[in-house]
């Protein structure tokens, strides 16, 4: 969503989840080239596969929000600020 003076951005990280849920999910209508027909339990990974051998999930929110500092500010808001800029 974009609004005068920033924008918001919204992403998924999915640290664990159960493969029997993406049955729930359909194949969206648009989409890359790249992803073609694949599912989404053959186009999504488990973070906790690949960073939770090094350390927590917190952890890994800690480390991306930090990197995210390094070239944005951020600011922290309620989910209720969220959705009203969403609906203007």
């Amino acid at each position: 969503s974009i609004a005068s003076g920033g924008f918001l951005h919204h992403t998924s990280f999915l640290w664990d989840w159960d493969p029997a849920n993406m049955d729930y999910l359909t194949l969206p209508e648009k989409r890359p080239d790249y992803r073609g027909d694949r599912g989404h339990d053959e186009f999504l990974v488990k973070l906790k596969d690949h960073y939770g051998g090094y350390s927590g999930k917190n952890s890994f929110f800690g480390h991306v929000k930090h990197a995210t500092e390094e070239s944005f500010e951020l600011e922290e808001v309620a989910l209720k600020e969220v959705m009203e800029i969403a609906n203007e």
